[in-house]
């Protein structure tokens, strides 16, 4: 299940469980280029954190 919101802040907040986990790591993988070096920290965190879901 993937939700999400703005904090009070206003940053976008993702909270992401179960196999969607591993659709993000997919989509982040699959980006061109240019997306994938903006998103280069977050799908490593994945990789570190979150193996067995992906």
């Amino acid at each position: 299940m993937i939700h999400y919101g703005k904090t009070p802040q206003g940053e976008l907040q993702l909270m992401l469980t179960g196999e969607d986990i591993a659709h993000l790591h997919t989509m982040i993988t699959g980006a061109g280029i240019e997306q994938r070096r903006v998103f280069y920290g977050l799908k490593t965190y994945i990789e570190d954190n979150y193996k067995p879901q992906i």
